[in-house]
Parts: structure tokens; C-alpha cells; sequence
């Protein structure tokens, strides 16, 4: 309410003359989330996803009230939504609760980190295209090497994190392995600026699948 009332003065006075006014409305979840945010770090309960969703909740909710406030173009906005997506699938991997969300974030915490990595530097690359004037299919695809390497860094975070357990599991090993390389492979293509046609692709992939299961092997 008290918000309510210094916007409609402000608008009254002619302070301020929001095009879209009535996305103030929208902020009425997120002073909801924010209570519940704040709940959560007073009472110094481990990350949870309470917390997750409710700074979800603020971030997107607050982007678009900002959108339609300011009437600004969403096209161009857009690498900020993505960028908003990556920030909140990294933060997932801080989750500490041991409810059913905290338990996966336990299990794949380094592909959470890296994929939220990996989004975030997608939605920062993506800043440097006009998406009204030159399609992002019609450009280059060489700087999706980068985000492509994080996540084959996040699968290599995650073979020692198996390492490190006190049962490590082989077949994970083996999985996190496979992925790291097939991210590996692409990011090379992509930094390279290759392309392959799919017998040769999948040779390549099977081969260098192979190598890397018999190292495994010898390592493990």
C-alpha cells in the first residue's frame, strides 16, 4: 500500500510517467518472496529451495516489472532472462537441505555449477547480437565453444567429486566421463568452427568413447 501510494503521488505530480503503470502491481509478489528470503537468512536455515524459488520469484518477477515500466524492447532484453535462468540454476548447487531437492543438488552439484555457468556466459554472449537485424542461426556458432566447455569442465568436477566419496560409483564415473568428453567434442567443433557430417561424427565420438572407457578402466 505504502508503495501504491508514493507511485501514484509521484505519477500525480509528474515525477515520474511509466507507460505500462499498472505492472506496479507486480511487485506485490515480490515483496512476498523478499519476506520469505529474509525469513529464511534471519532464522540461518541452510540453503533451500524456499530459498531458491523465492530469489527466482524476485529476479524474473522484478525484470519484467522493470520491462514494462520502462516500455523497453523485450527482444533485446531477452539475454537477460537467460542470464536470470543461469544465475538460479547455479545457485541450486548451494542447496544444503535435505529434502528431495537438496539430495539431487547433493548428487549433481558440479553439473549444476557448470550449467549455470554455461547459461549465464550464454546470455552475456548473446548481448553482442541484434536480434532484429541478423538472426542469431545466420551467425557464427564459434562462441558457443565457451559455454560448451564450462559444462565439460562441471562433468570433470564431477568425476572428482566421485573420486572423493567414500563409495564411489563406477557406472557414474563412467557416465560423467562420456559427457564431459561429448561437451568436449562439441565445444572443439564449435571453437573450430567444424562441421561434420554424421558418419564421421559418430566415428569420432565412438572411438574417442572407447579410449576414454579404457583409460577409465585402467584408472579406476
Amino acid at each position: 500500500m505504502v508503495t501504491l501510494l508514493v507511485f501514484f503521488g509521484l505519477k500525480t505530480f509528474r515525477l515520474i510517467n511509466p507507460v505500462n503503470w499498472w505492472a506496479i502491481f507486480l511487485l506485490i509478489p515480490i515483496y512476498s518472496s523478499f519476506g520469505s528470503l529474509l525469513e529464511e537468512f534471519l532464522q540461518k536455515k541452510p540453503v533451500s529451495f524456499t530459498t531458491i524459488s523465492s530469489m527466482s520469484s524476485i529476479l524474473f518477477i522484478g525484470l519484467i516489472t522493470g520491462i514494462l515500466l520502462l516500455n523497453v524492447d523485450w527482444v533485446r532484453n531477452l539475454p537477460l532472462f537467460i542470464i536470470i535462468a543461469g544465475v538460479i540454476v547455479f545457485q541450486s548447487g548451494l542447496v544444503r537441505s535435505n529434502d528431495t531437492f537438496g539430495n539431487f543438488a547433493k548428487i549433481f552439484r558440479g553439473w549444476l555449477f557448470a550449467s549455470g555457468l554455461a547459461v549465464i556466459i550464454t546470455g552475456l554472449l548473446l548481448f553482442k547480437f541484434d536480434f532484429q537485424v541478423v538472426p542469431v542461426a545466420a551467425q557464427s556458432t564459434r562462441w558457443l565453444g565457451l559455454p560448451l566447455l564450462v559444462l565439460a569442465g562441471g562433468g570433470i568436477f564431477q568425476i572428482f567429486k566421485e573420486k572423493s566419496a567414500h563409495f564411489p560409483s563406477r557406472l557414474g564415473f563412467f557416465a560423467n566421463l562420456i559427457a564431459s568428453f561429448l561437451f568436449f567434442f562439441l565445444a572443439l567443433l564449435a571453437l573450430l568452427n567444424r562441421q561434420l557430417t554424421l558418419i564421421p561424427a559418430i566415428l569420432m565420438l565412438a572411438g574417442g568413447s572407447l579410449f576414454i572407457l579404457y583409460f577409465a578402466q585402467k584408472r579406476m
